[in-house]
């Protein structure tokens, strides 16, 4: 599946700028707390935790986004090319150690965890990765949907995560 690599990388700073902007808020709404700017104004506490909420949410999807979604998957018989934004991988089957349906309708979220050699040696990488499904349209379970890492490494698949 092929994503636009700019897109991509807005969707990933996009999340990253709301996460640091809600961070700037409760900064400033500290600092002036703390500095005695406006000392007979209180910032609501829901407020407070509707900002960390965001901050904290924003910041971690806006990360992830940049450096575990990759944005083109390729799938043959030798194994997975896998292109993130910072670097492109060639995994193979024997690599990866095992994957995980996260949730599924026409196109299922996979976890992903294989073994990547590189300078440093071998490392352990995780991916999430959005692959199409052949399956019931009326299913929103990942049990019913087959991917492409189904049949060609059937018997690394962990379990499921079926909410």
């Amino acid at each position: 599946m092929r994503r636009n690599k700019f897109l991509h990388a807005a969707q990933g700073f996009l999340f990253l700028l709301t996460g640091l902007a809600m961070t700037t808020v409760l900064l400033f709404g500290a600092v002036m707390k703390v500095g005695k700017g406006y000392p007979n104004t209180q910032m609501p506490i829901p407020v407070i935790f509707i900002a960390m909420a965001f901050s904290i949410l924003g910041t971690g999807i806006g990360v992830s986004t940049l450096r575990s979604f990759p944005y083109e998957v390729m799938c043959d018989s030798s194994g997975l090319s896998v292109s993130f934004l910072f670097r492109k991988e060639q995994v193979s089957w024997k690599e990866i150690e095992w994957y995980k349906n996260i949730s599924g309708c026409v196109y299922v979220w996979i976890l992903l965890k294989y073994h990547s050699t590189g300078k440093g040696g071998v490392r352990v990488r995780r991916a999430v990765l959005l692959l199409p499904s052949i399956g019931s349209t009326l299913s929103w379970s990942p049990k019913d949907y087959v991917t492409m890492l189904d049949q060609y490494i059937p018997n690394k698949k962990k379990g499921l995560c079926d909410f």
